[in-house]
């Protein structure tokens, strides 16, 4: 629904639009649509309204207190003896632990059993192919 936009004011639409008044409102108070609010604003040159300094910014989570900052340095100097913990156990692995985790972190079952698939299907095509 165009308006009229010969009858608004510069001054209290500059005023309105600096602002940072919502554009549903400035359109509602002077009768106009969105488009020409947005002609308005190229005619009359005035600024974009994406100025992030005008924007409510919650406020920030106060940082850690001075026991989660100890409580923090002293697992960092735990980290060395347990990564020494871990090489040790993984170690004593057998080949097969070894490839049962490595099999269990990087393949589901579905995919074990669509490769097992494959290799039955690829078996068969090489023994037709040959005999």
């Amino acid at each position: 629904m165009p308006g009229n936009t010969a009858t608004i004011d510069a001054a209290i639409l500059r005023v309105q639009w600096e602002s940072q008044m919502p554009m549903a409102e400035i359109c509602t108070h002077w009768t106009i649509a969105k488009d020409q609010l947005i002609r308005l604003r190229d005619v009359w040159h005035l600024p974009k309204r994406h100025d992030r300094s005008l924007r409510y910014k919650p406020p920030r989570d106060p940082g850690p207190d001075d026991e989660e900052e100890r409580a923090s340095r002293e697992s960092l100097s735990l980290a060395p003896q347990i990564a020494a913990r871990a090489t040790c156990v993984q170690a004593m692995w057998t080949h097969q632990q070894r490839l049962d985790r490595t099999m269990a972190t990087t393949l589901s079952e579905g995919m074990l059993r669509w490769i097992k698939a494959k290799d039955i299907v690829q078996r068969f095509a090489k023994d037709e192919l040959q005999g």
